[in-house]
């Protein structure tokens, strides 16, 4: 299309030579860039971010953004022993890791890697 992949939509509109394509698709955002290019806006683009109730602010919001991205699930009832506001963060996260059995342990590491030894072969030899 001679666009330059870094190209804002107003470089789109101003640098493109209208062609026919043989993909639909490209054919597909000639006639888009058309349209945009027929309502002449010259207003600034402003960023928009969709809040959880599916309309649209320029603010953005980090706890919301978080709260749309993430899954979900039920309380565990182990976590107030994980995670207190006493804790040491690394033993709260190495104990976080072992309730969902994601230790790398010697095993694990084997598994990945078959041409390790394993330590208590090794010690044997």
């Amino acid at each position: 299309m001679g666009i330059r992949s870094g190209a804002t939509v107003a470089d789109a509109i101003g640098i493109r030579r209208r062609k026919r394509h043989r993909n639909e698709e490209l054919n597909n955002i000639e006639r888009e860039l058309d349209k945009v290019q027929d309502l002449g806006s010259t207003e600034d683009d402003v960023a928009m971010w969709r809040r959880s109730d599916g309309t649209f602010k320029s603010s953005f919001s980090s706890s919301e953004t978080w709260e749309q991205i993430r899954h979900g699930g039920q309380i565990k009832e182990w976590h107030k022993g994980v995670w207190f506001s006493g804790a040491t963060s690394k033993y709260s996260f190495l104990l976080w890791l072992a309730t969902h059995n994601r230790l790398t342990t010697g095993y694990r590491m084997i598994a990945w890697n078959r041409g390790v030894i394993p330590v208590s072969f090794a010690n044997n030899r």
